[in-house]
């Protein structure tokens, strides 16, 4: 249960600066990193307010502390706060995608390579056929030398 006379740390994981406003005041929290989160105390009717003039907490820009989150999100009317992507899970998911296209990459070179084989494959056997077919009418016409009779016979 939230102690509404009480402060709770409003967390920024985020390398940039989030600017809030409530009722009365604006406040600037500063850039954090993961290992390192910024955060800034903040009452619960501050933080209702915040959440109402902004999606900061429904983004995932700001956090709460863990053992407070339910609560605070409950407070701030925000269901499946669980979803909500932190900022490691969005890097894994950009790499992820990176590697994904970088593969469709080097898949679709692969497949344009094996497509232009197949091409020059089939351009090369009806070649082959024509002049099969040729030496055989050649063959059957008298046209060709001994010579060379015993070279495919």
């Amino acid at each position: 249960m939230l102690d509404k006379n009480k402060t709770y740390l409003v967390l920024n994981y985020n390398g940039s600066p989030v600017a809030v406003s409530t009722r009365h005041e604006s406040y600037i929290i500063p850039g954090g990193s993961s290992e390192s989160p910024s955060s800034m105390p903040l009452s619960v009717d501050e933080i209702v307010q915040i959440n109402s003039n902004s999606n900061v907490f429904k983004m995932g820009l700001l956090w709460f502390e863990e053992e407070f989150q339910e609560d605070l999100y409950k407070e701030c009317r925000i269901r499946n706060w669980k979803n909500i992507l932190t900022d490691s899970e969005i890097e894994d998911i950009q790499h992820l995608k990176s590697l994904k296209d970088y593969y469709q990459s080097k898949t679709s070179s692969i497949l344009s390579v094996v497509m232009v084989f197949i091409l020059v494959s089939r351009i090369l056997i009806i070649v082959l056929s024509r002049m099969l077919n040729m030496l055989c009418l050649l063959v059957e016409k008298n046209f060709v030398t001994e010579s060379i009779k015993r070279v495919f016979y």
